[in-house]
């Protein structure tokens, strides 16, 4: 049922446009990661079950570029919150997921570094944990902030 609050600014259709591309992206990303780990997992390679990876290079591009248009349209036609928590919300979740991506990437990075080349069966699962975590990270804090610490302030202020 559309929403009857004022028409979203064209920033908030953005963040919700950039939010709804990176959701979907990422999840598209994670899904197409654990279908080819597990083709190689299981040795199903050659079966014709799942296309080769080479194959999946443009399904996440093609997921943002949908979740972009779906998010934007979703907004801009009165389905989304247009309210100013609303939008603090849609904020705080890029601006989380960006981060959480950026130490996941670097973190990956030092554990392949560290761990050195891992077997397949190490490799799905270490993936597909750096592939979640962004969004468990970016949903707490963008919906859930309460559950996260709250730095204490000085007795006065």
């Amino acid at each position: 049922m559309p929403s009857r609050d004022a028409p979203p600014s064209p920033r908030q259709a953005v963040v919700a446009a950039v939010q709804w591309a990176l959701a979907l992206g990422f999840v598209v990303d994670s899904a197409v990661d654990l279908l080819t780990g597990y083709s190689a997992l299981t040795g199903l390679t050659g079966s014709g079950a799942l296309p080769p990876s080479d194959q999946w290079l443009y399904a996440a591009p093609a997921a943002a570029l949908v979740g972009a248009v779906l998010g934007y349209r979703w907004l801009t036609e009165g389905f989304g919150s247009r309210s100013v928590s609303a939008h603090r919300r849609r904020v705080r979740f890029v601006v989380a997921f960006l981060a959480a991506v950026l130490v996941g990437s670097l973190g990956l990075l030092v554990t392949a570094a560290w761990l050195g080349p891992l077997g397949t069966a190490q490799g799905l699962v270490v993936g597909a944990a750096f592939d979640l975590a962004p969004l468990a990270v970016a949903g707490v804090a963008g919906y859930r902030p309460e559950w996260l610490p709250s730095p204490r302030t000085p007795a006065g202020l």
